[in-house]
């Protein structure tokens, strides 16, 4: 038997037996008087809301935990009674996303009192409202017996806030009060209280896998809720070991050990290791083809870095210090051009490198430009082009194809890689500004890992060109060093 059909007829219209009822269950009282369904993970939910008072629940995206949680407001006011508070940072994101959903489900539902842009109120002790996380001192002054705390998107409210608001609530749980955190989020590895309470056993800790979704198991189908085709799409976007396939999908932390480093040491052990892995379909002509990439100095007394790849793997390093006049360090990449015999030099021509690079071409070296702040090629990934050089770099130790022998690669080359660190944002993986990577190098900027991912590039750029097209651009640099540029374009 139900517990629908266990409602006595003569009180199945009485709303103060249903919520005394809905007290102790609150699946059946979302279901019946909201009329909202819920599919498992969201029932887990609601029954550890119910008998815990710290809950962490990470998930990927579009698996439905704040629609659930605006049903968990409504039963809390009105069956336990007393405040529902939300919070997310940024506060407005708050108000436009669960605030708005919430506005919609108590409307229609008749329920006494009126949403207002921040708030539900109904009486002087019950009611749902969001607060700003800059003024987080208006919940301590909140004395009433019942608090509920949802903290939305927790991955992104600073960890002082948090620190405010468990003081609170741990202080009303001394004086026998109801006082509840709910935290959720996406699995973003920051380091934060949020990614810190799946390994505190005072939390009650929940996974919401986009894999879990209803309209994935076939539990039942729920628009708005992820699919197979989505999940799918991103698969093949980002593939199954990506950050964000992890984060967004999975639900998970990425790699154990990784945390928010770009580049495990795993990886790095394997970019040391053996020979690189050249595709078959690369002519053999372009397999011994050799690219230069350079970092240029800017004033802050950083070093000129020249990285030298040879057929998928480094075969020399070498640095020259201090901020110099740009012909004096085209000359030098110059020279190493020449001596390594290279196809192509790779420059970073985001600050001075530009002028070493206008120097490179005058001079007739094959040079092609990296702007690390440009825009990326792959919108959906990236947040921006040096996040997009950097992952498809490793990307290529990952699978083999670039090599980085120890002998001859400096101890700096894998300090840098290891020190790089992202975050997950809106826009893709985003690396941390280089002033945050500095602070890990004792000062140091990565300039080797800089040189190394321009090399690479460079290094790409020759092995994805079509023989022909190759040999005409070779043809045009060889005409423009020994008889002008007017010579190749027919004048002469």
């Amino acid at each position: 038997m139900s517990l629908t059909s266990a409602i006595p007829e003569s009180v199945k219209d009485d709303l103060l037996w249903i919520n005394e009822h809905g007290k102790s269950h609150p699946v059946w009282w979302i279901e019946t008087v909201l009329g909202m369904r819920l599919y498992q993970k969201q029932r887990d939910l609601v029954d550890a809301i119910l008998h815990n008072d710290r809950i962490a629940c990470k998930g990927g995206h579009g698996t439905g935990k704040g629609w659930c949680m605006s049903a968990i407001a409504c039963w809390w006011v009105l069956c336990i009674g007393g405040y529902f508070i939300a919070i997310r940072s940024p506060y407005q994101m708050l108000l436009d996303s669960w605030w708005a959903d919430t506005q919609k489900l108590i409307e229609g539902s008749m329920f006494p009192g009126f949403p207002l842009n921040d708030r539900w109120l109904i009486g002087r002790k019950n009611g749902v409202i969001c607060i700003n996380t800059d003024k987080p001192t208006n919940v301590p002054g909140l004395h009433e017996k019942n608090i509920m705390i949802m903290a939305d998107e927790a991955p992104g409210i600073p960890d002082e806030i948090f620190n405010v608001l468990e003081g609170a609530q741990a202080n009303r749980r001394k004086g026998g009060l109801n006082a509840k955190l709910i935290m959720l989020g996406q699995p973003i590895p920051n380091g934060g209280y949020f990614q810190k309470a799946f390994s505190d056993s005072s939390f009650t800790c929940l996974t919401f896998s986009c894999y879990d979704s209803p309209n994935v198991t076939g539990e039942m189908d729920m628009p708005g809720l992820v699919s197979k085709d989505w999940i799918q799409e991103r698969l093949e976007k980002w593939g199954p070991n990506d950050p964000q396939f992890k984060v967004r999908v999975q639900g998970e932390f990425p790699e154990a050990g990784a945390e928010d480093r770009i580049c495990p040491d795993a990886i790095l052990r394997i970019a040391q290791l053996g020979e690189p892995h050249i595709p078959e379909v690369c002519p053999e002509d372009l397999r011994q083809m050799t690219a230069q990439g350079a970092d240029i100095a800017g004033a802050g007394g950083n070093m000129n870095i020249s990285v030298i790849i040879r057929a998928g793997k480094i075969i020399n390093v070498a640095e020259k210090y201090g901020a110099v006049e740009c012909p004096e360090v085209a000359e030098w990449l110059q020279r190493r051009h020449e001596e390594y015999n290279c196809a192509i030099t790779g420059v970073d021509v985001t600050g001075l490198g530009w002028g070493v690079a206008g120097e490179l071409k005058a001079r007739g070296i094959a040079v092609i430009g990296v702007n690390f702040a440009a825009s990326p090629n792959n919108k959906v990934r990236y947040a921006d082009m040096r996040t997009e050089l950097y992952a498809t770099c490793i990307d290529d130790m990952r699978y083999g194809s670039l090599k980085m022998p120890e002998g001859v690669t400096p101890r700096e080359v894998f300090d840098d890689f290891a020190a790089h660190t992202y975050k997950i944002t809106g826009s893709g993986i985003q690396l941390l500004p280089k002033d945050q990577i500095k602070k890990k190098l004792h000062g140091r900027s990565p300039d080797y890992s800089d040189a190394t991912v321009i090399a690479r590039k460079a290094h790409r750029s020759i092995r994805v060109r079509d023989p022909r097209t190759f040999a005409k651009e070779q043809l045009k640099v060889a005409i423009e060093k020994y008889r002008g540029r007017l010579a190749y374009a027919g004048r002469f």
